[in-house]
């Protein structure tokens, strides 16, 4: 099984293979909210995306951008986050958004190299990101990559608890 990896943006042939893959892994969301949402976020600032492709079918994806004040959930953040902690994380930040890889796919690595790929060239010092509390798969998988918890607290109030979790970057300069 080879494994390629291709860029996902605005125009992406692939986006709507990346809701359906959304939608597959969090049931229950809505596929035109997801997409709406998702193009949107293609125009933010510092955006980058990647599609993992087994076979001409997308099997994985993750995307972000930068995180820049005035941003709904930056704001959120903002408002559980006390000033140091706004500080070491959000000043200067790369706000890893999503990342899903069918249930299927997973264990194979596809989630490691599609989060690297989103990192490695962010011109940002961190990453935050948000996953469910109870989510101990994820947690696990982004402990192994060198993520750290920040606070575990109640982002959106309808929501479950999430946990924040960071990771510095290395900064390359080109």
């Amino acid at each position: 099984m080879i494994i390629s990896y291709l860029p996902l943006d605005i125009d992406s042939p692939h986006m709507n293979e990346v809701v359906d893959i959304y939608h597959n892994v969090y049931e229950g969301s809505d596929p035109v909210e997801i997409r709406g949402r998702f193009l949107q976020h293609s125009t933010y600032p510092g955006y980058t995306g990647w599609v993992a492709v087994c076979d001409d079918r997308i099997v994985g994806f993750a995307y972000g951008f930068s995180s820049t004040s005035g941003q709904y959930y930056r704001s959120k953040l903002e408002s559980v986050l006390e000033d140091k902690e706004i500080h070491s994380w959000l000043n200067d930040c790369f706000e890893f958004v999503e990342m899903a890889v069918l249930p299927e796919f997973r264990r194979q690595g596809i989630a490691s190299t599609l989060e690297k790929r989103l990192l490695d060239k962010a011109p940002h010092q961190t990453s935050v990101l948000t996953t469910g509390s109870a989510n101990e798969d994820a947690r696990f998988l982004y402990e192994k990559l060198g993520w750290e918890s920040v606070k575990e607290a109640q982002v959106i109030p309808t929501d479950d608890p999430m946990l924040i979790m960071g990771k510095k970057l290395n900064v390359r300069v080109d």
